[in-house]
């Protein structure tokens, strides 16, 4: 073999191991890293009532992601219990959408929908109370128990279509939870198991199996959701609190092949008298439908979380404006 031949293998070997270590990080750092979550759920303590919230003055990082939670239990810079006079205080709460799983603190739509009030209004502050895995049922005891004391004056519910109505004790759910658990598990296994797992359930048409179930008129996960934010209508209008439901697409799914959820939880919030924002079209119109934080990770890129804060920044103006 000649000298240019030598040459011609030692390259092409060299750039197809560049290539092999490329698809390796890549699966590593965008798959595994987000999914092995346990350090981040490892800050969740429960309440008496069984409601998980964050851990006080606790801290993590999940791929180059920190996660550092507040003196109060918020993912949010400290801030004085008591509101001052002058100051227009927004509570966001919700599950890991709102909380911001897979961007940073400042990236998700509670902190952006800030810069973007103040602007505007200098006064406003918005404060992240989202918590990992919460329900509606969560949402409605969480406030109930902590948040009327922080005088707000708008409440914003973060409402993923996706789960929201979840029950998690029922039989189907917990089975869902497991095969979806894989955080637990080491990472080679995860991505094998994941995705011969996840292939399974999509034959099966598990998925829709779960949203029919979640949505069902006359199941006791959609009747104890629509209770729930029947509940937290009446908590925040007996503080004289404005409430506002943003109500987040899943971004992972084909436009509107669920829509008729969308549907659903707009006539209820009609019906119960809450201002509400869709999300899906505003995310269809600008391409951002399977923008999502990584390989593998449903949760919404930061460029998503834009679309939410620019919806609701001109939804409380028109809300000021009305006033």
């Amino acid at each position: 073999m000649n000298g240019k031949k030598v040459i011609l293998v030692i390259t092409v070997n060299g750039l197809l191991a560049m290539l092999f270590c490329w698809v390796v990080l890549f699966i590593f750092n965008s798959h595994f890293s987000i999914y092995d979550k346990r350090k981040l759920y490892s800050l969740c303590i429960k309440a008496e009532d069984g409601t998980r919230f964050w851990k006080p003055n606790s801290h993590t990082s999940v791929a180059d992601i920190d996660y550092k939670i507040n003196s109060l239990g918020f993912r949010d810079r400290e801030f004085n219990i008591k509101k001052p006079k002058e100051q227009y205080r927004i509570l966001c709460v919700g599950d890991s959408f709102t909380f911001g799983e897979g961007v940073k603190a400042q990236e998700a739509y509670p902190k952006v929908l800030e810069t973007m009030l103040q602007t505007k209004y200098k006064n406003a502050e918005v404060i992240n109370t989202g918590v990992s895995g919460y329900n509606t049922v969560d949402e409605y005891r969480y406030i109930r128990n902590k948040l009327l004391s922080l005088n707000a004056d708008l409440i914003i519910l973060g409402f993923y279509i996706g789960n929201d109505p979840e029950d998690p004790s029922l039989p189907f759910n917990q089975e869902m939870k497991e095969n979806n658990d894989i955080g637990k598990r080491s990472s080679l296994k995860v991505y094998f198991q994941h995705k011969k797992k996840w292939e399974e359930l999509s034959k099966m048409n598990y998925w829709e199996k779960y949203r029919a179930a979640l949505y069902d008129p006359e199941g006791s996960q959609w009747q104890t959701c629509r209770a729930a934010l029947e509940g937290i209508r009446d908590l925040a209008a007996s503080k004289g609190i404005a409430l506002l439901v943003l109500v987040i697409p899943e971004t992972d799914i084909e436009p509107g092949s669920n829509l008729i959820y969308h549907l659903q939880l707009a006539e209820a919030l009609s019906q119960l008298k809450i201002k509400f924002i869709d999300a899906s079209l505003s995310i269809e119109k600008a391409g951002y439908v399977y923008e999502v934080v990584g390989h593998g990770d449903y949760h919404p890129a930061a460029k998503v979380h834009v679309i939410y804060a620019q919806l609701l920044f001109e939804m409380i103006k028109i809300m000021h404006e009305a006033v």
